[in-house]
């Protein structure tokens, strides 16, 4: 993870944050920490400060730009399950309103290189080293994300691994709901990804 945290820093360092950031600071962010969040280097962003313009209101679709410029630091922190946001799930849904347009090839590829070597990643570790959550909070973090789940649920077919088939295991005991066998337990899969891996 060590690479794709600094190809990330390298892909997104032509971005550029312009205040006002896409943050309420009426009631939800104090003005001195969105200009403190906007001046500070990418990679020295604590993560509460982070997390909250992750979570608080904003306008629903940031700048792409002022995205961009965050991004690095977003991927850095999930990779180290120090999550930007009171829930995992929530992480990267900065992301979701963008379409495949506003993003460069090299942008793309890398973004599917992230997520498929972070669930790669995560695959290789049992349990996951962040408390009460499991893999199935990973695979919505990067489903929320607009990631390519399709792609990461062929890999994890395919990996015979110890590690691998303890996650797998977890997830049929205790994440499938008892009472809708088509709807995962977590409160944060919709329908069309808990088809997904339920499938």
């Amino acid at each position: 993870m060590k690479e794709i945290i600094k190809t990330a820093y390298r892909i997104f360092s032509k971005y550029k944050a312009a205040r006002p950031l896409d943050i309420c600071t009426e009631c939800c962010m104090n003005i001195n920490n969105e200009a403190l969040l906007a001046s500070l280097p990418v990679h020295d962003i604590p993560k509460d400060l982070l997390g909250k313009y992750n979570d608080e209101a904003s306008t629903g679709k940031t700048p792409i730009s002022e995205l961009k410029h965050f991004l690095p630091r977003y991927i850095e922190l999930a990779s180290h399950f120090q999550f930007p946001s009171h829930s995992p799930e929530l992480s990267f849904k900065r992301l979701t309103p963008f379409d495949k347009s506003e993003w460069t090839s090299a942008e793309l590829t890398f973004l599917n290189r992230f997520s498929l070597e972070y669930f790669k990643y995560c695959l290789s570790i049992y349990p996951l080293p962040t408390e009460y959550e499991g893999i199935d909070s990973i695979l919505i973090m990067l489903w929320l994300g607009s990631f390519d789940i399709d792609t990461l649920l062929e890999y994890w077919k395919d990996n015979n691994s110890i590690e691998s088939t303890l996650h797998f295991q977890y997830l049929y005991f205790q994440i499938s709901n008892p009472i809708n066998t088509r709807k995962l337990s977590n409160p944060f899969g919709d329908k069309f990804i808990s088809l997904k891996i339920i499938n």
